[in-house]
């Protein structure tokens, strides 16, 4: 076995995408014939069950260049490629190596003159780092068939990652009894009991690496881990009475409150209010809103004079995820902006 592989195999999978069962491995076999024997590795990569790369049997029926091939000699003839497997144990190690060594900025461009194999091209697909749309335009051609079963894997795996981001919003935010455990006076929730709640419903996988990729990647930064990552909840949003310990702040001039079309004639004539949360959320920007608004159909956005609001005695808050929240907005502090595209659909 190569020098150092638990370290190499360590590296790699930081950088591997953890929810698609990408393993890696290596073994070392003693070849013996009547000319000699020698010592050949085997790499070998699994997704879930299936192993999608196996090198040498993959590369049995392949012309590869002759760097590091072994050759026989049958009557006094020089055989070449019929025998197609490295003698020199380290040498997909070392391209391995030289991929994660590699800067991630050029990553997709740049050229592994060594890997005569592929095995860069199934890293690059699996690896976290590097965006599920740039992965797909680059390997828009490929002929890898591995790659093409990892990022398959990965357009699953995204699928699967955002319903259960959706129904980890629901525990940590309104219903925590789904899966048997409670939120504590502040919001939280211990991690390991969240896991395994979730798993035990049997409709959801998640581990830790899972959990922190969503938290991490959350487009509105919707939850938070204490220090040591023990607990964990969400920013805002609850519909039963917690304190998460938010910041009073005052608010700038004004701020957006994007919703349906459907919901204006009520607006209209009362204002905000909080409905089933805690707090109306108010965006700091129009496009936010307006994003907000088209999830209850056609978008509409009112300007909020939260200013005047402010000066007027009104309390704010700011989330940790910069939200900002107000009890309720009165029809006076309103101004519906005019010209909103509609939804995209």
């Amino acid at each position: 076995m190569p020098k150092h592989w638990s370290k190499l195999q360590r590296e790699i999978y930081k950088l591997i995408d953890s929810g698609i069962g990408f393993q890696i491995h290596c073994s070392v076999y003693r070849m013996d014939s009547r000319w000699g024997g020698t010592d050949l590795p085997r790499y070998w990569i699994t997704l879930g069950k299936e192993i999608i790369f196996d090198y040498p049997k993959d590369f049995l029926d392949k012309k590869l260049p002759e760097r590091g091939l072994i050759t026989s000699c049958t009557h006094n003839e020089t055989v070449v490629e019929l025998y197609p497997y490295v003698t020199e144990i380290s040498l997909i190690s070392d391209i391995i190596r030289a991929y994660i060594d590699t800067p991630l900025e050029g990553l997709l461009s740049h050229d592994f003159e060594a890997d005569d194999f592929g095995i860069t091209d199934i890293l690059k697909a699996s690896d976290r780092r590097i965006g599920k749309r740039r992965l797909a335009e680059h390997f828009k051609d490929t002929d890898n068939e591995a790659v093409k079963k990892i990022l398959s894997a990965r357009g699953e795996m995204t699928m699967d990652k955002r319903k259960t981001s959706v129904f980890i919003s629901l525990i940590l935010r309104h219903k925590p009894q789904v899966i048997g455990i409670s939120l504590d006076e502040n919001g939280w929730v211990d991690v390991l009991e969240l896991i395994n709640g979730i798993n035990g419903t049997g409709r959801y996988h998640i581990d830790m690496d899972m959990l922190e990729e969503i938290v991490q990647t959350d487009e509105k930064q919707r939850y938070s881990f204490n220090e040591d990552k023990t607990k964990i909840r969400a920013n805002q949003g609850h519909s039963i009475a917690v304190d998460v310990e938010l910041k009073r702040a005052v608010p700038p001039e004004i701020l957006y409150h994007g919703t349906g079309e459907k919901y204006t004639e009520a607006i209209e004539a009362e204002g905000l209010k909080r409905q089933t949360r805690l707090y109306v959320h108010l965006s700091k920007d129009f496009d936010t809103s307006k994003k907000v608004g088209s999830r209850h159909g056609r978008p509409v956005v009112y300007k909020v004079k939260t200013g005047e609001m402010s000066r007027a005695g009104y309390v704010f808050y700011l989330s940790e995820n910069g939200v900002w929240l107000t009890e309720r907005v009165p029809v006076g502090y309103l101004e519906r902006v005019r010209n909103v595209a509609p939804a995209p659909w």
